[in-house]
């Protein structure tokens, strides 16, 4: 992989350029981390991917809790408990 360009994989031997999705996941290229092995459609070439660094929809840490229900009271029928 010769690097990202807005969210996409260039493959290094034929230079086909695709989303993620078009590049099959082929597995873990470590035990731990984002380190990926990605098949090219286009010739079958295999390389490593760093996941993190394609990922970008993340906009980092952003707190929960923040839908149209912060700061409602719902009040409902008390039960009888037995």
């Amino acid at each position: 992989m010769r690097g990202k360009i807005s969210g996409m994989l260039e493959c290094g031997k034929c230079g086909y350029q695709g989303t993620r999705d078009e590049f099959r996941y082929m597995g873990q290229a470590k035990e731990v981390g984002a380190t990926t092995f990605r098949k090219c459609p286009k010739c079958e070439a295999v390389f490593i991917c760093n996941e993190i660094e394609v990922d970008d929809d993340y906009r980092g840490a952003t707190p929960w809790g923040l839908s149209s229900f912060r700061g409602k009271v719902f009040k409902g029928k008390k039960k009888e408990v037995l």
